[in-house]
């Protein structure tokens, strides 16, 4: 197979990747949001509880985790795409071009510092920037991208909002938000969203009865 038409499939598979993470990615922010506004009280009591456990034993649960610092060493198996982003930094740095490209540079430059090739990758060819005959060495970064992304994906489709919202998406359904529903119809969509909204309590570790007495508390 020549290199370009192998370079075509990589650049059609790398921007699948990276329109599927961006895609899901902006669709948990959006249920996260969803998520924090639905279980506000919830999450309140969460933290009352973790002040009282803190205020308890005098300590605080959550320690900050020291920012590691990230590795700019260029390993023999990065050269090739060092090279890809000197190409790319050539047709978009400020010091040539100002601030024209300057967001591109940002984002390669980015890309580079954290090792998402798969970004780096999709800058080059967005810039017509003719890819190299990758070597095995490279092409095992560039698996690893994929990896990272479908774990990232794995992660946020079962996380607690993701599965909340997906499950809540299914009791919308389109008899239930009909205008002319019935009383019935109706009571039986809030007695399926408050079970909802418990087994989310219970994955939360929430007790019913000291949840209920917090809420007494706050009102």
């Amino acid at each position: 197979m020549g290199n370009k038409l192998k370079n075509k499939k990589l650049i059609h598979k790398l921007t699948w990747y990276t329109l599927e993470r961006d895609d899901v990615k902006q669709e948990l922010e959006k249920y996260d949001l969803e998520f924090q506004k639905e279980f506000l009280k919830e999450l309140e009591f969460l933290q009352y509880k973790k002040n009282q456990k803190e205020a308890t034993s005098g300590e605080h649960i959550d320690v900050e985790p020291e920012s590691e610092e990230k590795d700019k060493r260029i390993t023999e198996e990065m050269k090739e795409l060092h090279r890809l982003f000197r190409s790319i930094a050539k047709k978009t740095h400020p010091d040539l071009h100002g601030d024209e490209f300057i967001e591109i540079f940002k984002s390669a430059n980015e890309a580079f510092d954290n090792k998402q090739w798969i970004d780096l990758i999709t800058i080059a060819a967005d810039l017509n920037i003719e890819l190299p005959e990758f070597s095995d060495a490279s092409i095992n970064l560039i698996e690893q991208s994929i990896q990272d992304i479908e774990n990232s994906l794995e992660n946020w489709t079962n996380s607690l909002c993701w599965m909340w919202a997906s499950k809540k998406e299914e009791l919308n359904t389109e008899k239930m938000n009909n205008p002319n529903a019935t009383i019935r119809e109706r009571r039986k969509k809030k007695e399926l969203n408050d079970e909802l909204k418990k087994n989310v309590r219970q994955l939360l570790n929430i007790d019913e009865k000291e949840f209920k007495e917090f809420l007494n508390q706050v009102q």
